[in-house]
């Protein structure tokens, strides 16, 4: 009953959550059917246990629940008649025109540009448009300054698409909260004009004004390591961030400081809080008291921290990440404005329910959960530990050392006790965080941080420290750039010693961050059950003289209760796939990687095969960490049994060389020694330096797993000698591995990217090419799928890898219509995702994943 009473938005909250979840499942998880259930169940479990019982209550749930439900249905994208997604062509280039709205970001390679969309051309005349693009000009040195009307050469702009794999980042979402409606790049940035400046309004010019004033400050009087990390830890700017400097913050979990965040409002809120108060209880103290014992410094000082975070807020920019984590922070502060501090978890509720009546798809957002769970964690944590324990001398007032930062009342002795206490209370915070935040983490980055509470505990409080000094410096450098100037250098000192060599040092330990695949999803509810499961225990432990004792049943229950769900949580985490050693049927996923190919397998005994990985031109993408692994880590895979590719273009091999890294290997599958090019090569040396093992897999080898077997048909030593070799040192498409998959009366070919001429060998050397199924050479390529190899095989489905709206159009019409005209139904990744096979050994069955992307 007390909780109730002090959490009354608890029911309306939970019911309005159940129903945002509810209007937006996710086809690919089952966790936010579970958590609407469960809402529901405690919203009315708490609004029938009130005394006295009042009928109007379960109605009014019903009706919030709703609210929920058409608050999501209300918000179908009602684009206006001149949008740029109405007249988007992804296959063509345009000439666009769009006006600079923000100050441009450099990277190493190029410079991005926001911009404001005025007219395309697509060769047909000028079309006026609206909507919001970022721009890549790469190899540009000297940006257009924002405020510029820009005239850009032809550019094939595209709409954000996930990857429609198991496991994939929400791409489409990430650029939806950042604002961004298409994007495009072109290396040809000489053809750039600029057309003239536009005046923007009065407020916007103004903050970019400012914010470029602050950044030419950090440009002057900094190294470019430091400058580009101060860059990212006090605007969110990652543009100008040394790439080894950032996969370090990644490896030790220290990535959340540069994102802006509400740990950095947070900051701003609370350093401007404590000088506001000290210096308006002052003020007041000599000229009016009464005001300083009546506790107005205090409101005064909470009024400043607001207009504070409101600056920096407008500063960073209108990000959907600053804008929810405001609004967390501007919560809190009206909390102690109106003196209602010792109520966070109401304050709290709050805050997400208004950002969920702004933004419900925020609900799926890794920002809202990370903030939320974190500050969730933190705030119960401190309430635990800020109460009196039984220990009868504690609750006379003598509070241990470890306790005595949590209670207001508890003044430490000396700058020593004041020292350990800042100690105690970042371990703390950052273990209570850390705790709460642990499943999402894991789900989302597939790893473990070891060094992540021992740094957060020192980089936090410094943090805390750095990032409003170096506001407050920055702002100085608008009246005094010199004295700015000066101060900067310091804090580029603190930054290197600290912020830089740290994080580096630390990432460079082995085994500091442990990759691990995902537990069973009802692992994550498992974790939070045993959490608040411990965390009762503890309460009911400390409360035991003012509650009524459990019987002896419960007694015995929840201590053996927890205990196993302690152990169940570990063997999840060690055995993420359980004791399952395959199901007896044959699995292949034919994963979408854009314009690439990758196939994985998974065999009726439960070994798994990963045929190619994928990879992007110029290496824009990681597609074996990001795509191929996200995928794997969602199946609850660390180990792959056999690893091989078919040839070693890049958008098949690029991917498989960050799969070695990541990932324990069983045996690396080898084409026989003098067959290989320099890449191949390069990959099967850092197999070996790994320590797997090579096997050797060339043509007419067989290799058999359970009643699988593979066979390799292609490239023999006759077809290298005659007509594969190109003279130019490379595994060639025709030199593609070609393998037929058998499992009992399935079959399925699978071909690489070999052209007519493979096709040909083939076929005249009277190989056996039947199969049901078909993994289309080369993509569907013009120079493929020959009739005479379609005669061949036989196929009754063929399946094509190729990205959406791909610069080669792959695959090709003539092709497809090749298919068709035989009565074989093709199933193109460009079009409808990944797609899952499934086979007994006599028949098959085909899904794909097209609703794992909101629009095609």
């Amino acid at each position: 009953m007390g909780g109730r009473v002090l959490l009354p938005l608890l029911p309306w909250f939970l019911a309005y959550f159940a129903g945002v979840l509810i209007a937006q499942p996710r086809v690919e998880s089952a966790v936010p059917w579970f958590l609407a259930g469960a809402c529901s169940i405690w919203a009315f479990g708490i609004v029938l246990s009130r005394r006295p019982f009042r009928g109007w209550r379960p109605v009014l749930l019903v009706l919030v629940f709703c609210l929920a439900v058409a608050n999501v249905l209300l918000r179908s994208e009602n684009l206006p008649a001149d949008h740029v997604w109405h007249v988007l062509q992804h296959d063509k280039k345009a000439r666009i025109e769009g006006v600079v709205v923000d100050v441009p970001q450099k990277f190493p390679d190029k410079i991005r540009y926001t911009v404001r969309l005025e007219a395309v051309d697509y060769g047909s005349g000028r079309t006026p448009v609206s909507g919001t693009a970022w721009i890549n000009l790469y190899g540009q040195e000297e940006p257009f300054q924002w405020g510029t009307r820009v005239r850009f050469p032809r550019i094939r702009l595209r709409r954000p698409l996930n990857f429609r794999n198991p496991g994939r980042s929400d791409y489409e979402a990430f650029m939806r909260a950042s604002g961004v409606d298409v994007s495009g790049g072109t290396s040809r940035w000489q053809e750039a004009e600029a057309l003239g400046p536009v005046a923007l309004p009065w407020g916007v010019s103004q903050v970019l004004t400012a914010r470029g004033r602050m950044q030419e400050l950090l440009q002057d009087n900094l190294p470019e390591r430091e400058r580009g990390l101060l860059g990212g830890m006090v605007f969110g700017d990652k543009s100008g961030l040394d790439p080894q400097l950032l996969e370090a913050y990644r490896t030790t979990g220290m990535g959340h400081l540069l994102a802006v965040s509400g740990l950095h409002i947070g900051f701003v809120a609370f350093t401007f809080y404590w000088v506001g108060h000290r210096l308006l209880f002052y003020a007041f103290w000599k000229l009016r008291p009464e005001w300083a014992q009546f506790g107005f410094a205090r409101q005064g000082a909470a009024l400043v921290a607001l207009a504070a975070v409101l600056v920096y807020m407008a500063l960073v920019g209108p990000r959907v990440s600053s804008l929810r984590a405001g609004v967390l922070v501007i919560a809190f502060l009206i909390a102690f404005w109106i003196h209602r501090e010792r109520e966070m978890l109401n304050t709290l509720l709050l805050a997400a329910l208004l950002i969920l009546l702004w933004k419900p798809a925020a609900v799926y957002s890794l920002g809202f959960q990370l903030s939320f769970l974190a500050v969730l964690g933190i705030v119960l944590a401190l309430r635990w530990i800020a109460e009196p324990g039984p220990d009868p001398l504690e609750r006379l007032g003598e509070i241990p050392w470890y306790r005595r930062w949590a209670v207001p009342e508890a003044v430490p002795a000396g700058w020593k006790d004041r020292g350990v206490d800042i100690l105690v209370a970042a371990a703390f915070i950052s273990l209570a965080a850390w705790v709460a935040t642990f499943p999402v983490i894991l789900y989302e980055f597939h790893q473990i941080n070891l060094a992540a509470p021992f740094l957060n505990t020192f980089l936090v409080p410094l943090a805390s420290v750095l990032i409003p000094a170096c506001l407050m410096v920055l702002f100085t450098g608008f009246v005094a750039p010199g004295l700015a100037g000066a101060l900067l250098v310091p804090i580029g000192w603190l930054t290197k010693l600290i912020f830089v060599e740290a994080p580096s040092r630390v990432a460079a330990l082995p085994e500091i961050a442990v990759q691990l695949p995902h537990p069973p999803e009802a692992w994550r509810m498992l974790f939070y059950l045993f959490v608040a499961g411990l965390a009762y225990r503890f309460f009911r432990g400390r409360h035991a003289s003012e509650r009524r004792p459990l019987s002896g049943f419960w007694k015995r229950v929840v201590p053996w209760g927890l205990s196993v769900c302690g152990v169940v949580l570990v063997l999840g985490l060690m055995f993420p796939r359980g004791l399952d050693r395959g199901d007896g049927r044959l699995h292949v996923w034919m994963l979408d990687v854009g314009q690439g190919e990758a196939l994985y397998i998974e065999f009726p005994n439960g070994q798994n095969l990963l045929l190619d990985g994928g990879g992007y031109f110029k290496d824009a993408l990681d597609v074996g960490a990001r795509v191929v692994g996200d995928f794997l880590w969602d199946r609850g895979v660390g180990t792959i049994d056999y690893l091989a590719v078919t040839h070693s273009d890049q958008d098949h091999i690029d991917g498989v060389e960050s799969v070695l890294e990541a990932f324990d290997i069983g045996h690396f599958l080898a084409r026989p020694d003098g067959s290989a090019d320099r890449r191949y090569a390069r990959l099967t040396s850092r197999a070996t330096v790994r320590g797997v093992p090579l096997k050797p897999f060339g043509a007419g080898e067989v290799l058999r797993v359970g009643e699988v077997v593979l066979k390799n048909l292609h490239p023999d030593e006759a077809f290298n000698r005659e007509v594969g070799r190109t003279g130019r040192g490379r595994l060639n498409n025709d030199r593609s591995w070609v393998i037929l998959l058998e499992y009992r009366r399935f079959r399925m070919l699978l071909t690489g990217d070999i052209t007519e001429k493979a096709e040909r060998w083939l076929v005249d050397r009277g190989a056996d090419l039947r199969a049901q199924v078909l993994k289309a050479p080369h993509h569907g390529s013009r120079t493929s799928s020959s009739a005479e190899f379609l005669d061949a095989v036989k196929p009754r489905e063929v399946l094509v890898s190729s990205g959406f709206a791909n610069y080669f159009h792959h695959p090709h019409a003539d092709v497809v219509r090749r298919y068709r005209d035989r009565g074989v139904r093709v199933w193109n990744t460009g079009e409808r995702g990944a797609f899952h096979l499934t086979s007994g050994g006599d028949g098959y069955e085909i899904s794909d994943f097209k609703g794992l992307s909101n629009w095609n």
